[in-house]
C-alpha cells in the first residue's frame, strides 16, 4: 500500500494533494497519507467524494487511510 508523507508541504497543499489522489484513483484503491495533525476539514470532502477512512495519531503526525468508494 503506498503511502504518502504530506507532513512538509504548506497548506493548503496537503488537502488538495488527497482531493487529487481520490479523483484519480479507481474505486477500491486504499492509499495512505501522513499528515502533520488530524484534518477536520477533509473529513467531510472524504465523505462527499463516498470514500471511507481511518486515522491515527503517531509520533510527529497523523496517518490517514482511505479507501475510494464511488
Amino acid at each position: 500500500m503506498e503511502t504518502l508523507d504530506l507532513r512538509a508541504l504548506p497548506p493548503p497543499e496537503p488537502l488538495e494533494r488527497v482531493l487529487c489522489e481520490v479523483e484519480t484513483r479507481p474505486a477500491g484503491a486504499i492509499f495512505c497519507v501522513v499528515l502533520r495533525h488530524e484534518p477536520h476539514p477533509l473529513f467531510a470532502l472524504l465523505r462527499q467524494a463516498g470514500c471511507t477512512w481511518r486515522g491515527e495519531a503517531i509520533e510527529h503526525g497523523y496517518k490517514l487511510t482511505i479507501t475510494i468508494g464511488r
